[in-house]
C-alpha cells in the first residue's frame, strides 16, 4: 500500500501573514530613552528621569561601514577601512514641562561641557555620560536596545514664544554628540 505524503507550499503572501501574526511587527510609538547624567550633575538624577518621561520624538541611529576602492588585478572592488556611528550625533524630542525643568537641565549640562563666562572647555570624563534608547512590544518588554557611549548634548533649538498659540506645548529638539553607539549585545 502506498502512502501519499502532502507537502504543504505556502505561498510568499501567506507566510508573512503567518510571520506578521505569530511574531508580530515592532511599532515606532513603543520605544523609552533612559538618559544618565553626567558625573557632576548626578544630582539632577530625577529631572533626567524627567526628561526621557518627556521625550517624545527620536531614532535609532545609523551605521555606515567607510570603504575605499581597491583593485590589485582585474575590475575594483569596495574594501572596508571604517566605521562611522551616526555622522552629527542624533536629535531627541522634548515636550517641555511648565517650570521647563527640562530644558534647564541640558543648559546646565552643556555649560559644564563649556563654561559660558570663561568659555574653557572641561574635561570630557566631567560632561560625557550614556544613554540608552530601547524598542518595547505592546506589553512594554524590551526587544531591542542601542546604548550611546561618551554623550553629551551639543545643541538645542530654539523655543519659540507664539501669542497665537492657544492649544500648543512647548517642544525641545537636543542634538546629541556620541563616540559611538553599540546594540544591547554588546559590551563596551
Amino acid at each position: 500500500m502506498a502512502t501519499t505524503t502532502t507537502t504543504n507550499f505556502n505561498s510568499p503572501l501567506e507566510n508573512f501573514i503567518t510571520s506578521v501574526k505569530s511574531g508580530g511587527l515592532a511599532k515606532p510609538n513603543r520605544f523609552k530613552i533612559r538618559i544618565q547624567p553626567p558625573r557632576l550633575l548626578n544630582y539632577a538624577l530625577n529631572t533626567a528621569r524627567l526628561a526621557s518621561m518627556y521625550c517624545e520624538v527620536t531614532n535609532f541611529p545609523f551605521l555606515n561601514l567607510n570603504v575605499k576602492q581597491q583593485m590589485v588585478y582585474g575590475p575594483g572592488y569596495q574594501r572596508p577601512v571604517g566605521m562611522e556611528f551616526g555622522g552629527e550625533g542624533i536629535t531627541v524630542t522634548f515636550l517641555l514641562d511648565k517650570d521647563m525643568t527640562v530644558k534647564s537641565f541640558f543648559e546646565e549640562w552643556m555649560f559644564i561641557v563649556v563654561n559660558p563666562s570663561t568659555f574653557n572647555v572641561s574635561y570630557q570624563s566631567d560632561y560625557v555620560s550614556e544613554m540608552v534608547i530601547s524598542q518595547l512590544d505592546e506589553n512594554e518588554n524590551e526587544r531591542y536596545r542601542v546604548s550611546f557611549v561618551d554623550v553629551f548634548p551639543r545643541s538645542m533649538n530654539i523655543v519659540e514664544l507664539n501669542s497665537t498659540a492657544q492649544n500648543q506645548f512647548h517642544r525641545l529638539s537636543v542634538t546629541f554628540a556620541y563616540r559611538k553607539w553599540l546594540p544591547a549585545a554588546q559590551k563596551k
